[in-house]
């Protein structure tokens, strides 16, 4: 896509949101977080913990992974958590 100075040119933001993902993709290894943790206890959850590995690069496993316990113990978003059922659910 060109631009040129006599014209007035928009680039959508999305194109440059996916330019910085592709380039993110093979550059920057993953992580995870959780900004205001809530901690959960699973009481049907009958299995033991397991510690399952997690890809660094999802498209290429071969780069690394990190290894993340999981179990009966969580830990939630505090703004995904609600007291009550919602009935459009």
């Amino acid at each position: 896509m060109g631009i040129s100075r006599s014209a007035d040119g928009v680039i959508p933001i999305e194109r440059l949101e996916e330019a910085v993902r592709t380039y993110l993709n093979t550059r920057a290894p993953r992580a995870m977080a959780v900004r205001r943790p809530l901690a959960v206890v699973v009481d049907n959850w009958t299995a033991k913990s397991e510690e399952i590995d997690v890809p660094d690069f999802p498209d290429e496993p071969s780069r690394g992974v990190h290894r993340r316990i999981f179990g009966k113990h969580l830990f939630i978003e505090r703004s995904d958590w609600r007291d009550e059922d919602n009935p459009q659910f």
